[in-house]
């Protein structure tokens, strides 16, 4: 058993701070939470004077893809099942060290993910767990389909029996800039509900926007809510928003943009920020929530950008405990998995961000964690026994 006294919980539950806490763990698991007595029995780890926050999720990252791809870096999508394995363990490796213990990854065609997944689960490498949506399902000929898949040549029904037979919890649908019938949209998406299969619709347009709530998505990648009709389907459904926001904002960076020499593509670039950003406020009165994605693979963003989606969400209006629910306790209820992950509570994993500033006051100091700990064992710089 370990146990971290004198501790000061960051609640994202309710909001509030929790003083003078000690948290016992055991196989990983946090079995007790209490008011510290720095006379127990138990072997302690002394730490005074830190915050404690919940390991983040990340809603939206591509595994299997190079984020610095533009840097030069060599990445091709047909490459070897060895070569993508190892970019895949080097990927969640940095995952795992910038606070993130769940990802969910949007897409990937390599075969390299269902290795890395048994690995992980088996704990023969660690890394963040893993929530895979497969192949995503593309308009033919339109955005993604060179890592994706169409209906040219299957049906709905042996599609969504692939990924069950994956064992895959959801299904991507690229439905932006090329648009999907609605009917046949929602014919997708009723009969994925119908397979337990959850569904998350790419859309950066309003008209992609609009076509994904009424044909009730789970999430809706890359966008917000623009008025009061989508908000309202948004909100009646349980739909939920991962906007990427910080990816927007560096997808226009001069050192990316340079690299771009589709001007097609670079028009849809400048076109996502601007939607982003002229409705992102909007989104948020609205008192829709918003949940953390990095789009970590797809260059230019990678997998520390965590830190920074988060902090961006602050700077874009969202208050400190909403931009932290954002990547914590928000994202592990649209998942399913809150029993075990999102907040710092009894039964749940150990995994949590040691602070030395409060993030209420300073939402920048989760950028510069004093230890991050990953299902009870801390990953970086190990705390002194008392």
């Amino acid at each position: 058993m370990t146990l971290l006294n004198n501790l000061k919980i960051v609640d994202v539950v309710s909001g509030t701070v929790l003083e003078n806490r000690s948290i016992l763990i055991d196989d990983g698991i946090i079995r007790a939470i209490e008011t510290s007595n720095n006379n127990s029995d138990e072997a302690a780890l002394d730490t005074r004077g830190l915050w404690v926050i919940p390991s983040f999720v990340d809603m939206h990252a591509h595994v299997t893809f190079e984020g610095r791809e533009h840097h030069k870096i060599s990445f091709d999508l047909e490459e070897n099942t060895e070569t993508s394995l190892a970019r895949c363990i080097q990927n969640v490796t940095e995952a795992l060290f910038s606070g993130t213990c769940l990802i969910r990854d949007m897409g990937a065609k390599s075969n390299a993910i269902y290795s890395l997944r048994k690995l992980i689960d088996t704990r023969k490498v660690l890394g963040p767990e893993l929530i895979l949506c497969g192949k995503p399902l593309c308009v033919e000929g339109g955005h993604g389909h060179e890592f994706g898949q169409t209906l040219a040549d299957q049906s709905i029904d042996s599609l969504i029996d692939d990924h069950l037979e994956k064992k895959l919890d959801w299904l991507k649908i690229m439905n932006d800039p090329e648009l999907f019938p609605i009917g046949l949209l929602r014919s997708i998406v009723e009969k994925a509900h119908s397979a337990n299969l959850k569904i998350a619709i790419h859309a950066f347009t309003e008209d992609g926007v609009k076509n994904a709530v009424q044909a009730e998505a789970d999430t809706i990648e890359h966008a917000v809510a623009f008025n009061d009709e989508v908000s309202g389907i948004a909100q009646k459904n349980g739909t939920w928003f991962v906007p990427t926001l910080y990816c927007s904002k560096i997808s226009l960076s001069p050192d990316y943009l340079s690299t771009v020499s589709d001007e097609a593509y670079k028009g849809y670039l400048y076109q996502w920020y601007d939607f982003l950003h002229r409705h992102f406020s909007y989104h948020i009165r609205s008192n829709l929530p918003v949940l953390a994605g990095t789009d970590a693979g797809n260059a230019p963003s990678t997998f520390s950008d965590i830190y920074h989606e988060i902090a961006y969400f602050h700077t874009q209006g969202l208050s400190a405990i909403d931009a932290l629910r954002a990547a914590t306790i928000f994202p592990a209820k649209a998942l399913g998995v809150e029993n075990k992950y999102g907040s710092i509570n009894i039964g749940k994993w150990a995994n949590f961000i040691l602070l030395s500033v409060n993030p209420l006051d300073d939402i920048s100091s989760i950028k510069h964690p004093a230890a991050i700990w990953y299902k009870g064992k801390s990953i970086t710089r190990p705390l002194e026994i008392l």
